[in-house]
Parts: C-alpha cells; structure tokens; sequence
C-alpha cells in the first residue's frame, strides 16, 4: 500500500482508518473532499465567498485567506490536551493520568 503497488479497496479503508485512529478522510487529498462536500455545507460556502468578495483590498482578501487557513488547521483536542495538561500540574494530578495524557499527545503528534 505505501509504494503503491496495491490499492486499498473500500472494505480494507475503514479498518486502515481505525489501525491508525484518523478519520476515512484522513485519506483522501483535500480537492476530493471538497469535491465531496454535501449540498447542505453549499450556503454555508456560498456565503463565504459572497463576504469574500465584497472585501474591496487585495491585502485584506489575502489576511482573510490566512485566516480561514488557520481556522481550518485547529484542532480544539490540541487545546484540551494542553489544558489538561496545565491543569495536571497545578492540581498535582496522579503519575497515572499524567502518562495518559502523554501518550494522547505523542499519538496526535504522529
């Protein structure tokens, strides 16, 4: 599969997906998502591109861009993983629930 010598049928994805913990999306590249977006995400989308284009800068639709880029990189379990972690240490949490929190956090970062 990794040289691309196989192909991964539809029964073997799911199971993949779950070995992995990534959601099925995961992988596939995003111009096929997007592709593959339901009709209900449409206004949503249609909505932003009116916003969009009613920005009169260049500038600004660049920043606008940048901010929807960074937007649709975060990840909240990051955020909550970090929180607990802080959280572990102010309280003095236990060794055991400090080490799940841990490898929760190495196996995002894989």
């Amino acid at each position: 599969m990794e040289n691309g010598k196989i192909e991964v049928g539809t029964c073997v994805l799911p199971l993949l997906a779950n070995a992995l913990e990534k959601p099925m999306s995961y992988f596939f590249p995003k111009p096929v998502l997007l592709r593959l977006s339901s009709e209900k995400d449409r206004p949503l989308e249609e909505e932003l591109l009116i916003h969009f284009r009613q920005i009169w800068d260049e500038h600004l639709q660049k920043v606008g861009i940048k901010i929807i880029k960074v937007l649709s990189d975060f990840d909240p379990e990051d955020t909550i993983l970090d929180s607990l972690e802080n959280l572990a240490i102010r309280e003095e949490m236990d060794q055991e629930t400090f080490e799940i929190l841990e490898r929760r956090k190495k196996r995002k970062t894989k």
